[in-house]
């Protein structure tokens, strides 16, 4: 099951005002999740597979690495490297 956290992101946009006195932002952030949201339904992708670890990057990371299929440098061990290359 995915946490949900109360975090909230807020931004200061000073900076970007100085640098680039004329930019005017196209987009705001909740057209854009709505926009991202809409692409992964369109793209067959689930609350399943964003709770399954497959992409989540740590989670992977250590499947990985107790499958050992990484190193502890976190490359490709080289037994999963010559058995691709004969594959």
């Amino acid at each position: 099951m995915a946490v949900r956290t109360k975090r909230r992101y807020r931004i200061n946009c000073d900076k970007i005002n100085r640098m680039l006195p004329s930019f005017r932002p196209q987009r705001i952030a909740r057209r854009g999740a709505q926009e991202l949201y809409e692409a992964y339904r369109a793209a067959g992708f689930a609350r399943e597979d964003a709770e399954s670890g497959r992409y989540v990057r740590m989670s992977l990371i250590q499947c990985l690495l107790k499958a050992g299929r990484l190193d502890d440098s976190l490359r490709f061990s080289q037994r999963h490297v010559e058995a691709a290359e004969l594959a």
